[in-house]
């Protein structure tokens, strides 16, 4: 299934500075992050690593790389990113 992608507004900066070229990021991670949204966009939790419960948001976590993890809420026809950066905390 396909599921239409939408970014909390600091989900879609940070996203947009990692596809940026720059001294603190390169192509690696800019592919690395569009993998794993391409992913979990198509398949949901059924592929990649296993996703974990993200606090009380009905959101999920996945590792990126370092002390970066993707976090999102899923749907049926949506995957929300709330943040692509360093894993937040309330």
């Amino acid at each position: 299934m396909y599921r239409r992608v939408t970014f909390e507004s600091q989900a879609f900066e940070d996203y947009v500075r990692w596809q940026t070229p720059s001294m603190l990021t390169d192509q690696s991670s800019a592919g690395f992050i569009n993998d794993a949204i391409r992913i979990i966009q198509l398949y949901g939790h059924e592929r990649a690593s296993v996703p974990v419960t993200y606090e009380s948001e009905d959101a999920w976590s996945r590792h990126l790389f370092g002390k970066h993890h993707l976090i999102y809420q899923l749907s049926s026809d949506e995957m929300r990113i709330l943040s692509c950066r360093h894993r937040k905390t309330k």
